[in-house]
């Protein structure tokens, strides 16, 4: 099959100088076989709505005097089987333009009909995208696809970062015939090569060809011969995105790179994270970069002066900078920006807002530091490849009475230990004057938590009111307070965040509490109304008694799933219920009610009703975020459960 697609280079012209082993295909741009025209859909995967016929890269290195360069030059050919496969024909490629690191030197691309019929991509269609401060994209649409066309396109990328090579992905969201590295060794230099997240390693084949024409005498020295190590793998399947994960790339098959000897003659290299922290600190300057500002410092210093405890200080200053600050969206490692520029409100980089933290923190007598981190999407990092580019963010650490305080002020609203969802993603790299350490991401205020109290009364028509209190904490406190700076009205934010599955809900008296007490929760309460909540019938009532903390659909998905859980935060959710109803009605004896236990989590629906009331508590404490394949089926049964609960009906009988 993959030779019939493909086509076989022995009927090819040769791509380069160095012939790939008899057994691995050539695949060449343009070069499109017509098995591969008529491939009608992937036998293996009947579902897929396109398959990489191929992906690949080829390495070698350009020496110019005294320095050298990876050029990398990637091939990728896809077959679209249907409508939703015009999505291949979206194309991103990174790539890390600061200090010139990466450059992109060229890129061509066709598409072609099942008839033959060509279309070239159009380089005016090529557009250059920021990132951030060190990443862009190329990004463009490979033209005129629709099922039956097969895409081809390839680019060069040429870096002079050579201390590793980028990761190479064998798995991609749809399947892959084909997929292939070939690194033509450069004499100076040799990397280690480890495979990730695969149970068997890609096959691997290493070349030694001999390009010299100096007669095969013993007397007469021989250069060395090329060495080229070909790693490649037939039949990839697919990997696709599921609800609450990290990054898809924590579960892609990839290979990694770290040169592992440099020079001529070669000499044995060592990579450790000591060498990375002590990069961070020398040649990125990131602590001389926060203690440049005296200004900032002294606003520090000013603010110690009006509080006593450390901790006060701690929270006074992070205040400060948390309402000062605009932050631009982005994420970023370090930062050269003025720092006098941030506290004034210039929009800024999570880098430079950090470092202003530390900077002002230091200032008032703190030891705060810097800490790298990744982000979910980012994905997690990996300890045994030592490298300053697992990192794409920064955060502040204290550790103030035996107690640690993660922060990050660039989202309004937030304090000490209560991290945006996306910054928690395993530990963290803290940089200290002359060592680093790893701390596991535990910010203990970075949780979702509710506890909700209603008094309410129902009317022979179901009309259901009464009065609603709710304690938010955490991310929901957060969210409120955010809510009540925004152009929400009360009615927007109690509707949103309580009653949102009702389309005529009346509100009076609403009430937020603690807005400016960040430390304690956002209390709101109100007189509500939902008109016909019940279904009346001459005989009783039907109703729901979930009216709040509902969840109509299980997040989860179903039980199709091949990869862990990991959800946005630990969850609390506590609902206390007392109903009074209407004169001469009743309710009937009610059962014992729901509850289910499993590691990490727990649900409860007790009722505690007489015949004229209706009681009940409801809990779901969720006190994790990951769960492995073998708790699924449990977790996805829990929450299966309160879906049902919130379903579930309740008739009061008219006497």
């Amino acid at each position: 099959m993959i030779l019939l697609v493909l086509g076989s280079y022995h009927h090819l012209k040769a791509q380069d100088k160095y012939p790939l082993p008899s057994k691995l295909p050539k695949v060449i741009y343009g070069d499109i076989p017509d098995s591969a025209l008529k491939m009608d859909e992937y036998q293996n995967d009947p579902s897929a709505d396109y398959v990489y016929l191929f992906k690949g890269v080829d390495i070698h290195f350009d020496v110019k005097g005294n320095s050298i360069s990876a050029i990398l030059n990637y091939h990728v050919r896809i077959k679209v089987f249907t409508k939703d496969g015009d999505k291949a024909a979206l194309v991103d490629i990174p790539f890390y333009f600061k200090n010139n690191m990466e450059r992109v030197l060229f890129i061509r691309g066709i598409t072609v009909h099942k008839n033959g019929i060509r279309f070239k991509l159009n380089h005016s269609d090529i557009r250059t995208i920021g990132i951030n401060d060190r990443y862009k994209l190329k990004e463009f649409k490979m033209p005129d696809v629709k099922p039956g066309s097969v895409i081809d396109y390839t680019y060069s990328i040429k870096r002079k970062y050579i201390e590793e090579l980028p990761d190479f992905y064998f798995m991609n969201t749809e399947p892959t015939l084909y997929s292939r590295i070939r690194l033509i060794n450069s004499k100076y230099i040799r990397y280690d090569s480890k495979p990730v997240n695969m149970k068997q390693p890609p096959h691997h084949i290493r070349q030694k060809i001999d390009t010299s024409n100096v007669p095969k005498i013993f007397t007469v020295p021989q250069p060395p011969p090329v060495v080229i190590d070909n790693w490649y793998v037939f039949n990839v399947p697919a990997l696709h995105k599921e609800p609450f994960i990290t990054s898809l790339d924590d579960y892609r098959w990839k290979m990694k790179f770290i040169w592992k000897s440099f020079g001529n003659p070669r000499q044995i290299l060592g990579k450790s994270w000591a060498i990375v922290a002590a990069e961070i600190r020398n040649r990125q300057g990131l602590l001389d970069n926060i203690k440049k500002y005296p200004e900032v410092t002294k606003i520090g210093k000013n603010i110690a002066k009006t509080v006593t405890s450390q901790k006060a200080r701690l929270d006074s200053v992070f205040r400060y900078v948390n309402d000062k600050i605009t932050y631009d969206g982005s994420t970023g490692v370090f930062s050269t920006q003025n720092l006098k520029n941030v506290i004034n409100g210039q929009p800024a980089n999570q880098a430079a807002i950090n470092q202003s933290l530390i900077a002002m923190l230091q200032g008032a007598g703190i030891d705060a530091k810097p800490m790298l981190i990744s982000t979910r999407k980012w994905g997690k990092i990996l300890n045994q490849f030592p490298s300053l580019y697992q990192f794409n963010g920064m955060i502040a650490y204290v550790k103030l009475n035996g107690k640690s305080y993660f922060m990050d002020a660039t989202i309004k609203n937030s304090y000490p230990n209560l991290l945006p969802v996306k910054l928690i993603n395993g530990s963290g790299f803290l940089i200290t004057s002359d060592s680093y350490k790893w701390i596991k991401l535990k910010p203990n205020r970075s949780y979702f938590s509710m506890k909700i109290t209603i008094h309410a009364r129902i009317d022979t028509s179901g009309t259901i009111s009464g009065r609603v209190v709710a304690k938010n904490y955490g991310y929901l406190a957060q969210k409120i307070r955010n809510q009540l700076n925004s152009s929400l009205s009360n009615f927007d934010i109690i509707h949103e965040d309580l009653f949102g599955r009702y389309n005529n809900p009346v509100f009076s008296n609403v009430k937020f509490e603690n807005i400016k007490k960040l430390s304690q929760p956002v209390v709101v309460s109100a007189d509500f109304k939902i008109p016909q909540y019940a279904i009346s019938f001459q005989s009783g009532l039907e109703m729901e008694p979930l009216v709040v903390g509902y969840k109509m659909k299980n997040p989860l998905g179903n039980n199709n799933r091949n990869l862990p859980v990991t959800l946005q935060a630990p969850e609390h959710m506590e609902v206390n219920f007392t109903m009074r109803l209407p004169r001469n009605y009743r309710l009937k004896q009610l059962q014992n009610g729901v509850s289910d236990q499993i590691p990490g989590a727990s649900l409860s629906f007790k009722y505690n009703s007489d015949a004229r009331n209706l009681r009940y508590q409801f809990q779901v404490s969720v006190n994790r975020k990951n769960f492995g394949q073998d708790l699924f089926p449990q977790l996805i049964n829990l929450y299966e459960k309160w879906v049902q609960i919130s379903q579930t009906k309740l008739f009061i009988n008219n006497k």
